[in-house]
């Protein structure tokens, strides 16, 4: 059986011009070898999601999401950056490693409080440090609310900055309504797309100094279009024909 295994393994390698080692051809292998899968990412997502409490919130805001108007939506989330950033991924030689520097003893983490709309990034705010109920109300108040427009909706998680006395009433005198997402739900907040391709800029510029860094800062916000929202805001359900299983 393992000869005939083998055999098996050696004539599928040559049609496809692929190495695999030979310890992998002891498995069970598939009498078709379009049925093959090579060895991907996962994708992982919050075991919390399982809890009937949490499903049953996700659930219900699943139902919803397809009664929403995208354009009156406004979603907004926090992301840190540093010095030290650079790309997770090189080219080398077959079988060697790729290797790279980057610095051990960086400065302060620098957070981004981001707010995206259909149509673009809405408001930005940068601050070193970590962001608590202080920071982010003013960001509400000098920031995000200059920018809503009255009948909007502002979706944000559930941080506990996020729940501090004051950031109801702040967005509901700008004429906007709060609504919290269903908790560990970041698949439903298309600003986890826009955050992915900012630190992806960010890890591509590799920034050393901080003015470095707001540098890149300004030009990895300006990097987000219209058209990446838009697309985002379907990819995470808020169009029904683009909508992710749970």
């Amino acid at each position: 059986m393992r000869s005939t295994t083998t055999c098996r393994s050696k004539s599928w390698l040559k049609s496809w011009s692929r190495q695999v080692a030979l310890k992998s051809t002891r498995r069970r292998l598939p009498s078709n070898s379009s049925e093959w899968a090579s060895a991907v990412k996962k994708t992982l997502k919050a075991a919390e999601q399982d809890r009937p409490d949490v499903h049953a919130l996700r659930v219900a805001h699943a139902s919803e999401m397809g009664k929403l108007d995208p354009s009156t939506q406004v979603f907004l989330d926090e992301c840190g950056v540093t010095t030290n950033m650079t790309r997770r991924y090189a080219r080398t030689l077959r079988g060697e490693r790729a290797y790279g520097k980057c610095p051990v003893n960086y400065g302060p983490n620098v957070t981004i409080i981001k707010a995206i709309r259909q149509d673009g990034v809405a408001a930005a705010f940068q601050i070193d440090g970590a962001v608590d109920g202080e920071v982010f109300l003013v960001y509400l108040r000098d920031v995000l609310i200059p920018e809503l427009r009255p009948g909007e909706t502002v979706w944000m998680d559930n941080l506990g900055a996020h729940h501090v006395r004051g950031v109801k009433e702040a967005i509901e005198a700008a004429g906007a309504q709060l609504r919290y997402l269903p908790p560990y739900s970041p698949d439903f907040n298309p600003t986890e797309q826009a955050i992915s391709k900012f630190k992806t800029y960010l890890r591509a510029q590799a920034p050393r100094t901080k003015k470095a860094l707001d540098d890149a800062i300004t030009q990895g916000l300006d990097s987000i279009t219209a058209q990446d929202t838009a697309a985002w805001f379907k990819f995470c359900g808020y169009d029904s024909s683009m909508r992710q299983p749970l």
